[in-house]
């Protein structure tokens, strides 16, 4: 098997055990194509190698613990995909674990995407052979969508996917009677970059993005410079005390909340307008 091929099915694995779910031998056989021997590798030998601790239940396989030293397993992986020139097709793959791996060790809760995973399965499928999906969501409508990414948002699993051209987000969760259609759809590479920017559910990606200003105090600036908010944040100017952020987004709303949970850590600077607009929020919860 090639390497790339390998390193993308091992992080499909990885994915899956940092939700919270697990595999079998026989399910990726069925999902990958694999050989019973080959299977058993992934999970007796090259998980391990990597550093990751599996432990089988069973007939079951799940990840035995979730520890900081992990990450330097992680970034192992990313950097050789990087050097062997195949990132781009498993950076997807290396976000999501990064994201549930800290949400883990930070004891926060996050959906398990076992749970519904041959939803998700299907919808890989989907999206990699560009065919649209069918399916019921929990407000009762039947929606035909083109299936882009799975993106996993505070904590909750989503369906990004253009409903006749106009983008959406479905919960994955609330997805019921899944269906892959025969229709099949194009997509510009460069609408599926923009969704890399995603914060969170309130991305935009037909609008036009601006740009957030934002002054961090020194505590707040480390967590900034470890977890971007998306690509687009850089760092324009170190302070005695902390740092200047820069960070584009296209809703407000992709920013509010977070600055709201790190005050006075976190203080935007421009625009004027928002700055202006989360004073007003607080004093009126202040005063109400």
């Amino acid at each position: 098997m090639r390497t790339k091929d390998t390193l993308k099915n091992l992080l499909k694995i990885l994915n899956i055990l940092y939700s919270g779910g697990y595999v079998t031998i026989k399910g990726l056989m069925e999902e990958y194509g694999m050989k019973d021997r080959t299977a058993s590798r992934y999970l007796n030998e090259y998980l391990p190698d990597a550093g990751f601790s599996i432990e089988k239940v069973g007939r079951k396989f799940r990840l035995a613990n979730k520890n900081p030293e992990i990450t330097g397993a992680i970034e192992a992986i990313e950097n050789f995909a990087k050097e062997a020139g195949f990132y781009n097709d498993i950076k997807d793959f290396i976000k999501t674990i990064k994201q549930n791996s800290l949400s883990t060790y930070m004891k926060l809760h996050i959906e398990n995407i076992g749970d519904y995973i041959e939803n998700v399965n299907l919808i890989e499928n989907a999206i990699k052979q560009k065919r649209m999906i069918k399916f019921t969501y929990d407000n009762g409508y039947e929606y035909e969508v083109k299936p882009l990414k799975i993106a996993n948002f505070e904590g909750y699993w989503y369906l990004l996917a253009l409903d006749e051209d106009k983008y959406k987000t479905f919960h994955l969760k609330s997805i019921k009677n899944l269906k892959f259609l025969k229709k099949s759809f194009e997509i510009s590479l460069t609408f599926l970059e923009k969704l890399d920017n995603a914060i969170n559910v309130w991305f935009e990606p037909d609008k036009e993005p601006f740009k957030v200003v934002l002054k961090a105090d020194e505590w707040a600036s480390k967590y900034l410079k470890r977890i971007p908010l998306n690509p687009t944040q850089k760092e324009i100017e170190k302070l005695p005390d902390g740092s200047i952020f820069e960070i584009k987004i296209t809703h407000e709303m992709e920013i509010k909340r977070f600055v709201k949970s790190f005050l006075p850590q976190i203080k935007v600077i421009e625009p004027k307008w928002l700055d202006d607009k989360i004073k007003e929020e607080i004093k009126e919860y202040l005063y109400k």
